[in-house]
């Protein structure tokens, strides 16, 4: 799933071979999210990749062989950005959609125009222009299978890919750091244990620290890969395939297989996280409460008090119907509601960089 940062009714989910829905009313109603995408021709990954762009939430990417991007989430249509970023499809394999796909996809935070892609056959690519080109940044990595691309939150030139080599025989760990965008690469796997690495987790403000979900629990290295340790005393060993951080309650998580979710407190390694990182995420939470719509329920008017400066507002059914515009939007809003029918409405306020969503219900006197 992926949640919206200031946008507590809208969010994203996925089910396997890339079955993509949204909600804008808090789930009470989903709708598809796969417009664009060539789900019967191109080849898809049961754990389809997609992502929200950490800097602008109303841009998104994902990947089936090829890139897709979405300029205008969750309203719009994807759009194709790449050729075949795979050796080409496995021919005759019983199980061609899981052959030859992109399963990692990451953009960077301080440069937001750059992407990286890796896939299940072993390729790495770059992208520095916001997908209009690509360069593969395969070379000296191993030829497996790619679990996990992270750029650094904090540094444009540092990434880290992951690789799992269960599909060749191989219990050898593979997690490798470049300090050139992918130019060259270093291997930084140092003592993890003899299993798949995941997924990874990169600190903010500080590359030297990284964290890796394997097939048996989460490691840690805090001197950027010359020893890893097991994170915490009491997870079982136990498959680990997703990470994140939790910025304001300062936990790591992990999404096990077949023992839900753990969390670690950052304050038993002695971790710190950037000012801005902590300031950035609390800005996040009060631009759930910079808008007030009301009064809620409403028959004949809906009064609406905004924060945000130069936003365009727009009045939706739950049917996706638009029913008031206003692009220039004040601060402080009243919209005639007496001809609307009975039923909830969505009010959606954005300045192009973020989106706030509300929702009233329309009684009839």
């Amino acid at each position: 799933m992926i949640f919206h940062p200031t946008d507590s009714l809208t969010f994203y989910c996925e089910t396997q071979w890339g079955g993509m829905v949204f909600t804008n009313d808090g789930g009470m109603n989903f709708n598809d999210f796969t417009s664009g995408i060539d789900m019967v021709n191109d080849r898809i990954n049961w754990d389809f990749p997609y992502i929200m762009s950490p800097t602008n939430s109303m841009q998104m990417y994902c990947g089936t062989n090829c890139i897709y991007k979405m300029d205008f989430a969750p309203n719009d249509v994807w759009t194709k950005m790449s050729g075949d970023l795979t050796d080409g499809n496995v021919i005759g394999s019983s199980q061609g959609q899981s052959f030859n796909v992109i399963s990692a996809l990451d953009n960077s935070k301080p440069t937001p125009a750059l992407l990286y892609v890796g896939t299940s056959d072993g390729n790495v690519w770059r992208s520095n222009d916001n997908c209009a080109s690509w360069n593969n940044i395969t070379l000296n990595l191993p030829d497996r299978f790619v679990t996990s691309v992270k750029a650094s939150p904090s540094d444009s030139n540092i990434v880290f890919v992951s690789h799992s080599g269960y599909r060749d025989n191989e219990w050898i760990p593979h997690v490798h750091k470049s300090i050139n965008k992918g130019n060259s690469w270093i291997d930084i796997s140092g003592n993890l244990p003899q299993l798949a690495v995941n997924d990874l987790l990169v600190m903010p403000g500080n590359d030297s620290i990284l964290f890796a979900a394997t097939d048996g629990g989460v490691y840690v290295t805090l001197d950027a890969g010359i020893d890893w340790q097991r994170l915490g005393n009491n997870m079982p060993v136990v498959p680990v395939f997703e990470l994140g951080l939790n910025t304001i309650q300062r936990t790591v998580f992990a999404g096990t297989y077949a023992r839900s979710i753990y969390s670690y407190s950052l304050d038993s390694l002695g971790v710190t996280l950037p000012t801005d990182t902590v300031i950035s995420a609390l800005k996040n939470m009060e631009a759930q409460i910079a808008v007030s719509v009301f009064p809620n329920p409403a028959s004949d008017f809906v009064h609406i008090n905004c924060a945000i400066k130069n936003y365009s507002l727009t009045v939706f059914d739950l049917n996706g119907r638009k029913c008031f515009e206003e692009t220039n939007a004040k601060s402080e809003e009243t919209i005639d509601i007496f001809s609307l029918h009975e039923g909830t409405y969505l009010v959606q306020m954005t300045d192009g960089k973020r989106k706030i969503t509300k929702k009233f219900l329309k009684l009839t006197q």
